[in-house]
């Protein structure tokens, strides 16, 4: 794309360029994933750069967020310290976001577009005419939600900050966890939860009442796949130890594909940084060199299409001018 009707075409063509893959889901159903052409990933990279990343976004906020390295350990980190936790998840939650919630978003921050300049916003980050919401799976799907999410994250923490000042609230893409230390204010701060996902006016939430999980004190809690035991350690769980040990068995004795030993060396590289130690215990079981072949894995990631900065500049430029942003 590097005339101005070529970067036209490509974004008349964007809602379009779509293509539509199923993985499946721990409860046995399929979570529907459409990724963007290589045409419209960079149209959502340059509209989140020249755009997106100025809309503010909450403290409260933990998944994509640069600067943390690891948001998940970082959540389980910060509620820790608490004795009563609870996790809900928001249904559909990108779904829910619909065109008209992304406009009200942009003009709460001050950012009106015209007819035209809306259908060019809209083509580029919807799928289709954006019945289905955002697609899981768009470059530019996970800023606007942090974006869209600011005024409830910052309602939210006011409400429950009025009933208690002893709390912790985070929130990971759809996942929201608040923890207490007192168990009087707790069924308080539960009611405010729930009225505040039921009663948000844009986007319209509905509770995955399935998912909702409650911690009280004494307990070990689950937060976004990591646990928190009694005594504030947190690890990974016995059962997924218990997988990666049969891993790394078959891996010693050259029974795992290529597929298989990328697998390996992701999961061995997250639960390290969760808790070192027993990791390091589970390698030590094995060959004093095994931790030095998954090393040397030469894995490489290929990209389907070359990162090209020169064209990406071309784009932002074209869209500044189209969408008459100020940089």
């Amino acid at each position: 794309m590097k005339t101005r009707t070529e970067i036209l075409n490509a974004i008349e063509k964007a809602p379009y360029s779509y293509r539509k893959s199923f993985i499946p889901k721990r409860n046995g159903t399929q979570r529907e994933i459409n990724a963007p052409s290589e045409e419209t990933k960079e149209l959502q990279k340059a509209f989140s750069k020249i755009l997106l990343i100025k809309l503010p976004v909450s403290d409260y906020a933990r998944a994509f967020i640069p600067r943390l390295s690891n948001p998940v350990k970082t959540t389980c980190e910060e509620h820790r310290k608490f004795n009563y936790t609870i996790s809900v998840d928001i249904k559909n939650f990108f779904p829910a976001i619909k065109p008209r919630d992304v406009n009200n978003c942009f003009q709460r921050n001050g950012i009106s577009f015209n007819t035209d300049q809306w259908e060019m916003v809209r083509k580029i980050t919807f799928r289709g005419n954006g019945s289905r919401g955002i697609p899981m799976g768009s470059v530019c799907g996970p800023i606007i939600s942090n974006a869209i999410m600011h005024d409830f994250d910052m309602n939210l923490f006011h409400k429950i900050q009025s009933i208690t000042n002893s709390f912790c609230f985070t929130r990971y893409g759809d996942d929201i966890i608040i923890s207490c230390n007192s168990g009087k204010t707790f069924p308080s701060i539960i009611r405010t939860l729930y009225h505040q996902i039921h009663h948000n006016k844009s986007p319209k939430f509905r509770l995955n009442k399935a998912k909702t999980a409650l911690f009280f004190k004494g307990q070990v809690r689950k937060i976004h796949g990591l646990f928190i035991g009694t005594d504030g350690r947190i690890t990974i769980g016995g059962r997924k130890k218990r997988k990666l040990d049969i891993m790394l068995c078959k891996f010693s004795k050259n029974q795992l594909s290529i597929a298989e030993q990328i697998s390996l060396q992701g999961k061995l590289a997250f639960a390290k940084n969760i808790e070192p130690y027993s990791i390091q215990k589970l390698l030590d079981k094995y060959d004093a060199g095994l931790s030095e072949e998954l090393n040397k894995l030469n894995i490489t990631h290929a990209s389907s299409k070359e990162y090209n900065e020169a064209e990406l500049v071309k784009i932002c430029e074209f869209l500044q001018n189209e969408l008459e942003i100020v940089v």
